[in-house]
């Protein structure tokens, strides 16, 4: 039989998405959780950052064969620059779902955050795709173009010649 999946919160999750981007540990995040009130295990810490990064917990097939995503940023200014898309649309995802949890909890505070994360991140990712190419169907015609301006000269030169 299943057990039951502890609910922990925007704030919480936002809180480990911080204390992850520093480097902390499993261990680390739960007992600063802990300090903070939170009654949580590590084990419970651990499921939460495969889940974060994108693994599956227990369902997931093995933790070693998936690609890890990078932990969500907690600021916008700790967004990296050369971010490839899809951890970009990961982030913006990961961000979506904690602010509608924040919304749901009426925590204007931790929405607040997550909305700002989410913009910064939609921007990264305009700014990160390619220019498009230029059509040269847009362009104007500048062999008619030219001929034009030839013959503008030419009778411009022939009115000052005579």
């Amino acid at each position: 039989m299943a057990r039951k999946r502890k609910e922990l919160g925007p704030d919480t999750n936002a809180k480990i998405c911080e204390l992850l981007a520093r480097g902390g540990t499993a261990g680390s995040i739960a007992r600063a959780l802990k300090a903070s009130g939170v009654a949580v295990s590590e084990a419970t810490v651990g499921r939460r950052i495969l889940e974060l990064r994108g693994g599956g917990g227990r369902s997931s097939p093995v933790a070693g064969d998936a690609p890890v995503a990078p932990a969500l940023p907690a600021s916008p200014e700790e967004i990296p620059e050369g971010a490839d898309p899809e951890t970009l649309d990961y982030w913006i995802n990961l961000a979506r779902e904690m602010g509608e949890q924040a919304h749901e909890a009426k925590n204007l505070d931790g929405f607040g955050k997550m909305g700002r994360l989410a913009a910064s991140l939609l921007d990264a990712k305009r700014k990160s795709a390619p220019l498009p190419k230029p059509n040269p169907n847009d362009n104007p015609d500048l062999v008619k173009a030219t001929e034009r301006a030839r013959a503008r000269l030419h009778k411009l030169i022939d009115q000052v010649a005579v």
